[in-house]
């Protein structure tokens, strides 16, 4: 009997140690699975975070850049110049025939500071960043001075060809590529905005105001041009400013056709008008 008694109490030990045996696996695993979760989760967050710092690239790509395909518009360039703005940050600037202008094929990356207007290119680890200041832009011209600070235009898909303006107006106009409407001239700065700015739809262009100073030597002229019926006449007057210069009478703002020197200040200045008379 004792002996029953004592196989049954070892065989119950025996049966106790294999469930607490396996209680304990069992908890270890899931502490460990609880552990790894929890790290998992940390670890989540922590890329989260890493990849929040990282990313903004919201922002950086303006779509006033990289929504036009832009080209030079100054008249005596031997080869047309195109600079190339993508939505993914990929950057070029190359002639019509291929070839990269001056070094700039060692850049192939941009980024845009709407603080201060400039543009930086990037290329490799080893390649020194470069920046370029946006002067002026809207849906027809774009404005860049680069670091050599030589001034450069481009015109957009958008822009019209200026053969398409009066033969009479050509010799005038050709060396004044960038168009814009004056709004203001104090002390020497003009003020600037698009070329088809429309006082009724001032949202649409919010942030387009550009400040940018007149040079010393500024030429200024106005340039109306009549059409009638095929017959071109034109009435151009060399302008001594004064401070109704860039003001009309019905309280629109002047349309201009600028020229910019190496300063990044404007040198010339032509209001244009072009009236079209038929019947």
């Amino acid at each position: 009997m004792k002996t029953r008694i004592t196989r049954a109490i070892a065989i119950t030990c025996i049966a106790l140690g294999i469930v607490l045996l396996f209680l304990g696996v069992f908890i270890h695993f899931a502490k460990g699975n609880d552990k790894k979760a929890s790290s998992k989760k940390d670890g989540s967050q922590q890329t989260q975070e890493i990849n929040k710092n990282e990313e903004p690239k919201d922002g950086i790509y303006p779509d006033f850049l990289w929504d036009h395909d832009w080209e030079s518009s100054e008249p005596d360039l031997s080869c047309t110049e195109n600079v190339s703005f993508h939505k993914d940050g990929e950057f070029a600037y190359y002639c019509s025939c291929g070839s990269p202008v001056g070094y700039y094929d060692i850049f192939w990356e941009y980024s845009y500071n709407e603080d201060d207007r400039t543009i930086t290119v990037m290329g490799d680890a080893d390649t020194q960043d470069e920046t370029i200041k946006v002067l002026f832009y809207d849906d027809f011209s774009l404005v860049l001075q680069f670091p050599d600070d030589s001034v450069r235009t481009f015109k957009s898909e958008k822009a019209s060809d200026i053969s398409e303006e009066p033969a009479l107006a050509l010799s005038y106009i050709r060396d004044v590529p960038t168009a814009a409407c004056i709004e203001k001239e104090e002390n020497g700065i003009l003020t600037l905005l698009p070329s088809n700015y429309d006082k009724d739809a001032k949202d649409a262009f919010e942030g387009m105001v550009f400040e940018l100073p007149l040079a010393e030597d500024v030429h200024i002229s106005s340039l109306y041009v009549t059409v009638d019926n095929g017959v071109e006449n034109d009435e151009y007057t060399v302008i001594t400013p004064d401070e109704n210069t860039f003001v009309n009478e019905d309280g629109s703002y002047c349309y201009a056709l600028l020229g910019f020197d190496s300063n990044g200040c404007i040198s010339k200045i032509v209001l244009y008008g072009v009236t079209e008379i038929y019947g």
